[in-house]
């Protein structure tokens, strides 16, 4: 019995620190790159940046999005680019990507994915901090 009620607590305390949180309210905070993927455009990515070129999307950046509808991207070399964006749904705008969204495939309080398809698709991983 002691053993039954033990899980439950683990499987409670699971779901309340990984709960969903809505797109729009929870965007905004500081958000660290930990995974990125060109999927099938990894060689295209090459040849377009080069190896030595610095390239907008990088794993470790932060990716800031503010309640005014600021954000802002901190390369880890310390370079910044601003711009606008709005969520609507699962998708995310952003001025600086030609009216295409990002879909918002995860969102919670810790982790958020993100992809975006033109040409290929690329999806990004990152944490809260």
């Amino acid at each position: 019995m002691k053993f039954m009620a033990m899980l439950i607590c683990a499987a409670a305390m699971t779901v309340f620190t990984s709960c969903t949180v809505e797109p729009e309210e929870g965007i905004v905070g500081r958000w660290e790159c930990t995974h990125l993927d060109f999927g099938d455009g990894e060689t295209f990515m090459q040849a377009l940046i080069g190896e030595n070129s610095e390239s907008l999307y990088q794993d470790g950046m932060i990716w800031e999005f503010f309640a005014d509808g600021t954000h802002v991207i901190t390369r880890p070399d310390g370079s910044q680019d601003t711009t606008r964006y709005r969520v609507s749904g699962n998708q995310i705008y952003m001025d600086n990507m030609d009216g295409l969204p990002w879909e918002i495939e995860k969102i919670t309080n810790r982790k958020l994915r993100l992809t975006y398809t033109y040409l290929f698709k690329t999806t990004m991983d990152f944490k809260r901090i």
